[in-house]
């Protein structure tokens, strides 16, 4: 009987961190196996239908895991992982989040270019290459929506409100941009600057879930800030010999400190600056500050 309670909670469910350690292998299990979905640099040897094809399949198996651990796993409301239908409004919130995320990472840009931290050294732009530059740009920001779309589900969808169901707000906030920092420990120049900027940036994507309802604007946010830092600008693959995978080549002469080392530029001082500004404004837009000491319902909150 003991064992049982290890696994089993007094409603009859698997413990909250075994729901969400399963629920981390099955995603990941669809990443690794569904072809191309979280590879990149995005190359062009994939032709674009195929791309497309294993885009939709990619969103479909995680739509369909998350269900199934919603409804048979957690036993409840679907309502709570913050994805409404497409309409009108959810479009909105994705476009915008997309707009905010490209003024983000142009912002950064921007200044690293103006202080000398990175220089454009050529493009893979010319009469002869415009068609496969369009599907550079074209597979890069389907492939980075699949991206956003399965890593806004997975973190600030259902193990965000599984912790909120247990936890305050601000507590499931706190755990789970320390998990989204964590799992990003395998990339090259990973830091401690970098997992503090991730978590920042966990915590700015969660009250754009608390102020819209939903996580499409997370999704258009996470869509714009991977496709121009690794389609478009390089950022991701600066200082690397081989550029097939961005549009722009860049040489990188800006201290590691300011600038991060690629592909985890967010370990850079400047990013983190950034974010942790971006957090601070969207935060005192949040209706009230007592937020942090709620919790969540299983179809979410509504302030």
């Amino acid at each position: 009987m003991r064992i049982k309670y290890i696994f089993i909670d007094k409603e009859g469910r698997l413990m909250l961190a075994w729901r969400i350690l399963l629920y981390l292998i099955a995603i990941i299990f669809i990443a690794a196996t569904v072809p191309k979905l979280v590879v990149y640099p995005i190359s062009t040897k994939f032709p674009l239908g195929t791309q497309l094809v294993s885009v939709l399949l990619s969103i479909i198996a995680t739509l369909g895991i998350t269900y199934l651990f919603r409804k048979f796993i957690d036993k409840r409301d679907w309502a709570g992982m913050a994805l409404p239908k497409p309409s009108g409004v959810t479009v909105r919130n994705l476009m915008l989040g997309f707009m905010i995320g490209t003024a983000m990472l142009l912002l950064v840009f921007g200044i690293e270019v103006m202080a000398n931290w990175v220089r454009v050294v050529g493009t893979e732009l010319d009469v002869s290459t415009v068609p496969q530059v369009a599907a550079y740009l074209t597979v890069g920001l389907i492939s980075f929506f699949a991206v956003g779309f399965l890593e806004e589900l997975m973190m600030r969808g259902y193990i965000f409100q599984n912790l909120g169901e247990k936890y305050t707000i601000g507590l499931a906030a706190l755990i789970n941009a320390l998990l989204f920092g964590l799992m990003h420990s395998g990339n090259a120049g990973f830091s401690v600057t970098f997992l503090l900027s991730a978590m920042m940036l966990t915590l700015f994507l969660t009250i754009s879930r608390l102020l819209t309802g939903s996580i499409w604007w997370a999704i258009g946010w996470h869509t714009a800030w991977n496709w121009w830092q690794t389609t478009v600008l390089g950022l991701s693959e600066v200082n690397t010999p081989d550029y097939h995978h961005a549009f722009l080549h860049l040489s990188q002469k800006g201290p590691n400190l300011m600038v991060g080392i690629a592909p985890s530029i967010e370990g850079g001082l400047l990013i983190a600056v950034i974010i942790s500004l971006a957090a601070m404004i969207a935060f005192t837009r949040l209706p009230s500050r007592k937020i942090w000491w709620m919790r969540l319902s299983e179809k979410g909150t509504t302030l």
